[in-house]
């Protein structure tokens, strides 16, 4: 337990930006999970409007150290792969 008050301070801090990140996180993998859910029922319009959603929210992970820049670039890269298979 913290005994004084910088380092419980810390610990608020800390919840604050846990919570952050893992509603960042969440909403990063249920927007992949949407789009492979859809995208094979897709027209290539409709599911580059969901490609570019899940880019977005990939950006955002990446801009607040959530998500490492070569795994955000391989899951989109990937993603986009699925697209491109089916036109």
């Amino acid at each position: 337990m913290a005994l004084n008050n910088s380092a419980k301070k810390r610990i608020r801090q800390d919840s604050r930006k846990r919570d952050r990140n893992l509603s960042a996180l969440n909403s990063f993998r249920s927007s992949v999970k949407d789009f492979e859910k859809k995208a094979s029922s897709l027209k290539p319009e409709e599911a580059n409007i969901l490609l570019s959603k899940v880019n977005s929210l990939a950006g955002k992970a990446l801009k607040k150290g959530i998500l490492k820049k070569r795994t955000a670039s391989r899951r989109v890269s990937s993603l986009n792969k699925q697209i491109k298979s089916k036109i």
